[in-house]
């Protein structure tokens, strides 16, 4: 994720707002669509030495491929949005949610995070979220986002 924020961003600034929004996009996206990456490769456009954009490579390590020949429904915790496959609740610690169906539009595949990213990005990110809300009416403009 730092490399690829590096490697399109020219100053430390933009370095580090595009750092803030991969992590948003971590956070936002347990499950995403091939039409939700061309989204970032347009926002991430730098490439490697090979031609191949730095972005696809740190999205093939955080999620695996699904096929779908078109919209799929599948079932996400409303607390948590983490997937979940019929289970009454999603398993994560401190989540209240139940299951509801969702629509993800594709055109030919979705992508589901590996559990490491959901649990040391996903999850935490959600954790912070809810933290900066809490504390948002006191601090106001003195937070930042990761």
């Amino acid at each position: 994720m730092i490399a690829v924020a590096d490697r399109n961003g020219e100053t430390e600034r933009e370095v580090q707002d595009n750092y803030v929004q991969l992590r948003g996009f971590l956070t936002k996206h347990a499950v995403a669509s091939d039409i939700d990456l061309l989204g970032l490769l347009r926002a991430f456009p730098a490439k490697d030495a090979n031609g191949q954009p730095w972005l696809k490579h740190w999205f093939s390590q955080c999620y695996r491929a699904q096929p779908a020949s078109s919209a799929v429904v599948l079932s996400f915790c409303d607390g948590c949005e983490n997937p979940v496959s019929g289970q009454r609740d999603c398993g994560t610690p401190g989540c209240t949610g139940g299951p509801v169906a969702r629509t993800v539009e594709t055109m030919s595949e979705y992508f589901v995070q590996n559990r490491a990213v959901r649990r040391f990005f996903h999850d935490p990110g959600l954790a912070e979220q809810r933290t900066f809300a809490a504390l948002e009416p006191e601090f106001g403009q003195r937070l930042r986002p990761w």
